[in-house]
């Protein structure tokens, strides 16, 4: 795997940045097999039922690792076409949740990659999914 620093970060950003208010937060903390492990620790504003975080939450921090994944394996960002999550298992909120995502197919600007939220061990969604790759500046161009 290309040994690329983590993504140039955003702060801003809602799934991993530092200074997003109320934002998801990953966090990568190593390598895994062709791709990376991460964590993160969803809170109360996360939760749908009360102790559970909420479906979408949960599909925005595997799109996240997939994303970091892809940045990190591939050295070019890449966007979201289609992601397809199987919910497994409740995710608790104020508890790390780890995360681990690889890189399984690539086909031109086509990716396809999967990722797996854990807790206690035991694999709480899994999440599948098409990507393209973009150009660096794809987000520049696209601000609003």
């Amino acid at each position: 795997m290309t040994r690329r620093p983590h993504r140039p970060g955003y702060e801003g950003c809602y799934a991993c940045g530092a200074d997003a208010v109320g934002g998801l937060r990953v966090r990568v903390v190593g390598d895994g097999p062709d791709g990376l492990v991460a964590n993160a620790r969803l809170g109360t504003s996360h939760q749908g039922a009360p102790g559970i975080a909420h479906g979408g939450i949960v599909a925005a921090v595997l799109d996240e690792v997939i994303s970091l994944t892809l940045w990190r394996v591939l050295d070019r960002p890449c966007v979201t076409r289609r992601l397809e999550v199987d919910f497994l298992a409740p995710v608790p909120i104020g508890r790390d949740v780890e995360l681990r995502a690889q890189c399984t197919e690539t086909q031109g600007r086509k990716v396809r990659a999967r990722a797996e939220a854990l807790f206690d061990g035991q694999v709480r969604a899994r999440a599948d999914g098409l990507f393209i790759e973009v150009p660096e500046h794809h987000f520049t161009h696209h601000r609003g």
